[in-house]
């Protein structure tokens, strides 16, 4: 089963990021949930060592609660990634003197006549 929405505000204030959670369920019971939930809480029963692990499921729709044999939680760090690098700006006559250089070069024949020939010595 995944999990797919975004996460809460962290405690930086900064928005939640869009996070994917995946469940390894220990048998092959799975729990009966709608195919869209909204406004959902997951919350961990006791303690992560234990196993199975126990989660409650809360939404507007369903409250359920439920055992995985592990879990994985992926963030898109994308934006944050991005945000701490900085743009590198790149002139217009270098995107144009690109562009002009990778168009000729899809006619055919053209690439052999832009490389220097080598002489038989």
């Amino acid at each position: 089963m995944q999990l797919h929405g975004r996460s809460r505000t962290g405690r930086s204030g900064a928005a939640g990021t869009i996070c994917e959670i995946d469940f390894i369920w220990q048998d092959a019971s799975l729990p009966n949930l709608p195919a869209h939930l909204s406004e959902v809480c997951l919350k961990e029963l006791g303690s992560p060592a234990q196993s199975p692990r126990r989660f409650e499921l809360c939404s507007s729709q369903i409250q359920q609660e439920f055992s995985a044999r592990a879990v994985q939680l992926h963030r898109a760090t994308g934006r944050t990634m991005f945000a701490a690098v900085p743009a590198q700006p790149v002139p217009p006559w270098l995107l144009a003197a690109w562009w002009l250089l990778l168009s000729v070069l899809r006619i055919p024949g053209v690439g052999r006549l832009l490389v220097s020939p080598r002489s038989a010595a």
